[in-house]
């Protein structure tokens, strides 16, 4: 009988130990399928809340487009004759009268209301008989350099 225990209790030692080496390269490949699990999630679901700096550029070219035909079509409708009209920098856009003249006009603020001024000060120029050469209408009182 003494002989059977000793058998018995080797046998599970190394039934104990294949369980163990089982287990353990298990739990291992459990760990490593978890971790590229998370790191493959992490790709997938995190979502900048900024955009690219080309999908930013591609955005502010659209916009400064829209608004170069939202001047075109003031300019058309307020019947002020215009050769071209260009984005200048980040904050104006320069209008090249058919006489020669510039107009700058801001981009952040109201266009309607800045087109009305250059049709208001254009038509009153023009009965006085004056010219200007610059027109800015960026700022709260426009500025014009006169020719």
């Amino acid at each position: 009988m003494l002989w059977r225990n000793k058998r018995s209790k080797k046998k599970r030692k190394k039934n104990l130990f294949a369980y163990s080496v089982v287990f353990g390269i298990f739990f291992i490949i459990l760990v490593l399928v978890g971790l590229l699990g998370v790191s493959r999630l992490k790709k997938t679901l995190f979502v900048s809340p900024v955009p690219k700096k080309h999908v930013i550029a591609r955005f502010v070219e659209k916009k400064v487009e829209e608004k170069k035909a939202d001047v075109e079509t003031l300019l058309r409708s307020a019947h002020i004759p215009f050769s071209t009209v260009e984005a200048s920098g980040s904050s104006s856009f320069v209008v090249l009268l058919e006489n020669g003249a510039n107009v700058l006009l801001s981009k952040d603020k109201n266009l309607l209301h800045q087109v009305s001024s250059l049709q208001g000060i254009l038509s009153r120029l023009t009965m006085e008989g004056k010219t200007f050469a610059l027109l800015d209408l960026r700022f709260s009182k426009p500025v014009i350099r006169m020719r």
